[in-house]
């Protein structure tokens, strides 16, 4: 195993899931280098998270080692539900139904997390799933399920993200179910003792200023890592900046919410901008993708790591790769 780098600057965030769920594999992942530890609330329950917390603890007490911990917001995304099997198949030309419930999926169609959807997804505006994996095209409204026509199929898992770049939704943090689970999840930040909190789709300053001000009702100060999703992130990236703790480049949600060709200039926008107001931006998302099926990156994926160190990231993040 390469020794752990004594100097290396530019830091190293894992995603801890299931792949990752024991201490032998905690303990190696410490000695090849990583920093932070993430645990994602998009997936999994609090007893896990505590459970793979308390390991990472154990891990890096073995190792010597300091590693600081984050939790990833849920945020106000929208997310499929679980599924009836390990994965269904999308088939393209086939409809598929969006439904406003938290029902198990199937090949015809899957729960959603937002109940207005269909209300404000039009017939004609395109359906991302999993960071544009699977493209469907929203055709009409039956009650409150979104029925859609498949464009691009794939394999589709369990709580898997949706973008609607070309319709408007009126979530967001002022909504009960997003602040309560904001709540939740700043409970047991604060509770477990976690380094960071990366707030997901902060849209404006007043973003910030809510989990802040969620913190402080909770007699906390843990910092804000700001994670940049939208086009509206990105217009007021100073203003965020300003108000945060620090940044990250969340490139799967930009990558579909933005035209794809703008993300690699967004990306050079962000760091700077983050870096040069003394904060931290952390580059994230499919940073070693292929590894997931692979035992060795790709060359591309080799440039696209230097080329964010290179851009100034304070830090570049696994989340599939490691989980």
């Amino acid at each position: 195993m390469t020794p752990r780098p004594a100097q290396r600057k530019t830091k190293i965030v894992a995603t801890i899931g299931p792949a990752c769920d024991d201490l032998a594999t905690l303990t190696a992942m410490i000695a090849a280098g990583m920093n932070v530890a993430r645990l994602n609330f998009s997936h999994g329950d609090v007893d896990q998270h505590a459970r793979r917390l308390e390991l990472v603890r154990q891990a890096a007490k073995a190792s010597d080692t300091l590693i600081a911990t984050m939790i990833d917001t849920r945020g106000v995304e929208v997310r499929t539900s679980t599924l009836t099997e390990p994965t269904v198949t999308l088939t393209p030309g086939a409809e598929f139904r969006l439904h406003a419930d938290n029902r198990k999926g199937t090949a015809e169609g899957v729960g959603v997390s937002y109940a207005r959807l269909a209300d404000e997804v039009k017939p004609g505006h395109c359906v991302l799933i999993d960071d544009g994996a699977i493209e469907l095209r929203a055709e009409r409204r039956e009650g409150d399920t979104l029925v859609c026509r498949v464009v691009v199929g794939g394999t589709l898992w369990p709580r898997k993200s949706i973008n609607v770049p070309e319709s408007i939704l009126t979530l967001g943090f002022g909504d009960p179910v997003v602040h309560q689970n904001t709540v939740d999840e700043i409970e047991f930040a604060v509770t477990h003792e976690v380094d960071y909190i990366a707030a997901s789709f902060i849209q404006s300053a007043d973003d910030v200023q809510t989990v802040r001000r969620i913190l402080r009702a909770h007699d906390a100060r843990i910092p804000i890592i700001a994670k940049i999703e939208s086009r509206r992130g990105v217009d007021n990236l100073d203003t965020i900046v300003t108000a945060a703790n620090g940044t990250m480049v969340a490139r799967g949600d930009l990558g579909v919410e933005l035209p794809l060709a703008e993300v690699p200039g967004t990306q050079k926008k962000i760091i700077p901008t983050t870096v040069y107001n003394g904060k931290p931006a952390i580059t994230a998302t499919q940073m070693l993708d292929s590894t997931e099926r692979n035992p060795k990156p790709t060359r591309a994926e080799a440039s696209d790591v230097a080329n964010a160190i290179l851009d100034g990231s304070s830090a570049v993040m696994l989340s599939g790769e490691t989980a």
